[in-house]
């Protein structure tokens, strides 16, 4: 069966138009990272419950961006899930903040934290969504190079993307 099998970063467009059969997990990616779908214990849901679809639509809604991302973190919450993922989707704006060890990072700080990430093993394609962020010239070139080695893709949208999309 296909299965997008976790998200970082979750988004609407991560559970949209899923092929039946597909379980999805999707995991808030910050300091820590945590399911937003199912429980701890069994973050995935099929997409198709209403219920499970309608709680997880609410707790992307409620979401807020605070404190660092932790990609190191969240690629080993990613292999650590009770089923092992068939692909992730990271959904970010940028490298890696956290964990922060002074007030102000350096983008070569950030590209630090990303190759630390990379360290862990990856058995799953990684695809990227990577929104435009000014301040991380070399992003599209370090999640490509993550998403190639692993054979996913990644993907640039124009700034202000999706209501710039044309039918």
């Amino acid at each position: 069966a296909y299965d997008i099998s976790a998200c970082l970063v979750g988004s609407e467009m991560c559970i949209r138009d899923s092929p039946k059969g597909t379980e999805v997990a999707i995991l808030q990616m910050n300091q820590s990272t945590t399911p937003l779908t199912g429980t701890p214990q069994q973050p995935y849901i099929d997409p198709y419950d209403n219920t499970a679809l309608l709680d997880t639509l609410e707790r992307l809604d409620a979401l807020e961006a605070s404190g660092g991302a932790d990609l190191d973190k969240g690629i080993r919450t990613a292999n650590g899930l009770p089923k092992r993922p068939t692909s992730l989707l990271i959904i970010t704006d940028g490298l890696p903040t956290a964990p922060a060890r002074g007030a102000v990072l350096t983008e070569t700080d950030r590209v630090v934290l990303f190759n630390r990430a990379l360290a862990s093993p990856l058995s799953f394609p990684v695809n990227a969504l990577l929104f435009p962020f000014q301040g991380d010239p070399s992003a599209a070139g370090l999640y490509w190079k993550l998403s190639t080695r692993t054979g996913g893709i990644t993907l640039v949208p124009d700034e202000g993307w999706p209501a710039t999309a044309k039918p």
